[in-house]
């Protein structure tokens, strides 16, 4: 069965959610899923439209890993990264906002022979009122349309008077992230984010073989895929004992070849 999820990459160990998505805004009757960027069958083409908030905009090189990276696992004519308009700036945000913000912001919609994914690169900090603390957000994937990057959050990563996963704080562990930089967390960050879009580790797609984390929710327990489970937080990325991740791993491209992906 195909139908929106959400992905929540959450600065804590466990914590990812599920949820009906914002998609069809466009009135669109079917919201996407991972097949319409796998395969050819419904669309050839793939935008992805990206608005930010001034001062927070993606770097160059997230943007063009993201590319190539897609190029590894969708069967399409062609992949546009557009980079398109500003957006207004906001302390904390809420699912809700986002979706509004989506409703409001994004220029393009799916139909013809594209698929569209709407990025938005946002300032603050993702707020979730069932959540029993504050937890720093790097990323989310809200159903299989619409992904959002706390920019300030993710610049704020290599930062010691930043929020850390209080478990790791005092361990020199928690400090290797910041030998990769920013650069290469947003980078890991925002495909990790496309892999949850295209379905990947129990989020829209089946897996060939079994390597959901059984802790930490659609994520790989392979620590040499961008999937693996400690990519979604500042507290966790600790947990890599050397550079961190900007691939899929064989298993993740058995997932996508066996959904009529690239093989």
């Amino acid at each position: 069965m195909r139908g929106p999820l959400v992905a929540l990459l959450l600065v804590t160990l466990a914590l990812s959610g599920c949820l009906r998505s914002g998609g069809g805004i466009f009135d669109d009757p079917r919201p996407v899923d991972p097949y319409d960027y796998l395969t050819d069958q419904d669309y050839t083409r793939w935008v992805i439209e990206v608005d930010a908030v001034t001062g927070w905009e993606p770097r160059s090189s997230a943007l063009s890993l993201l590319r190539e990276r897609m190029g590894e696992l969708a069967v399409k004519q062609s992949i546009a990264v557009d980079v398109d308009g500003a957006l207004p700036s906001r302390e904390r945000w809420t699912t809700q906002d986002l979706l509004d913000l989506q409703r409001d912001h994004q220029d393009r919609s799916t139909g013809g022979d594209a698929v569209v994914t709407w990025v938005a690169y946002v300032d603050g900090a993702y707020f979730d009122p069932d959540a029993e603390e504050d937890r720093l957000t790097l990323g989310l994937a809200i159903g299989h349309d619409l992904v959002v990057i706390f920019k300030e959050a993710v610049e704020s990563t290599c930062d010691p008077t930043a929020i850390r996963n209080p478990e790791t704080i005092d361990d020199p562990q928690d400090v290797l992230p910041c030998l990769d930089g920013e650069e290469r967390i947003e980078q890991a960050v925002l495909v990790h984010e496309f892999g949850h879009v295209v379905g990947l580790v129990d989020r829209g797609i089946p897996m060939v073989t079994a390597r959901k984390d059984s802790e930490n929710g659609a994520h790989s327990n392979n620590p040499e895929s961008v999937m693996y489970w400690a990519i979604e937080s500042a507290g966790t990325l600790g947990e890599f004992n050397s550079q961190i991740p900007l691939e899929f791993d064989a298993d993740d491209k058995a997932d996508v070849c066996a959904a009529g992906g690239r093989c």
